[in-house]
């Protein structure tokens, strides 16, 4: 029998019922589990530790998953906090009863992903071009290519994934800035028509 809090801890802290039995956690463990107040149950099938990101509770507890600019806050993308949960949910879900701090995006399907409580990399990247401004978009790409979550490859798929108009977004995308501040200096300092080289290597003094 697998311990249920591994398994979740593995699964970022909440996992679905489908998924614990797959690894061998047994029904009468996650009730002694329940019982001890080691776990919580957001929602009917889902189990999670009390440390869970709330975020990850919230889109469960509504039946979705955290997406858009929320995941990418999850995936230490460096995305401005809209202080709101970003959440997927199903293309029959048209009745979503929600509080106001959750932003609902619909799934190009019905039924809920039962996989994971975030959505992937590449879907949340693709659903901020709705949330995001251009330049806080180009930072959101630029980040997360320079912390290696998506590869060149991935960056080109998302490009397919969004709407032609956005398609200019991803001329500035490089991954060599380290830091969205660092990103946002370098797109205004062009704005204004001023060039200008990041990460520098200076012999002796940086880096060292």
């Amino acid at each position: 029998m697998s311990d249920a809090s591994e398994v979740l801890v593995a699964h970022g802290g909440i996992a679905h019922l489908s998924t614990l039995r797959s690894h061998g956690v047994r029904p009468e463990h996650l009730r002694k589990l329940l019982d001890a107040r080691l776990l919580v149950r957001p929602r009917q099938g889902w189990y999670a530790l009390p440390s869970t990101a709330p975020e990850l509770l919230q889109a469960v507890t509504v039946g979705g998953q955290v997406s858009c600019v929320s995941a990418l806050r999850l995936w230490e993308v460096w995305c401005i906090d809209d202080h709101r949960t970003h959440v997927r949910v199903p293309s029959n879900a048209a009745r979503l009863s929600k509080p106001r701090t959750v932003v609902a995006h619909c799934a190009a399907h019905p039924g809920v992903d039962r996989s994971s409580a975030i959505v992937g990399i590449v879907e949340a990247l693709a659903q901020a071009f709705t949330c995001l401004s251009r330049e806080n978009i180009i930072v959101a790409l630029d980040s997360a290519l320079n912390k290696g979550l998506i590869s060149p490859h991935q960056l080109t798929e998302i490009r397919g994934l969004v709407a032609r108009r956005y398609h200019p977004y991803f001329r500035p995308v490089d991954g060599e800035r380290e830091s969205g501040l660092e990103t946002k200096c370098v797109l205004r300092l062009h704005r204004l028509n001023i060039r200008c080289r990041v990460q520098v290597r200076i012999p002796g003094v940086w880096p060292g």
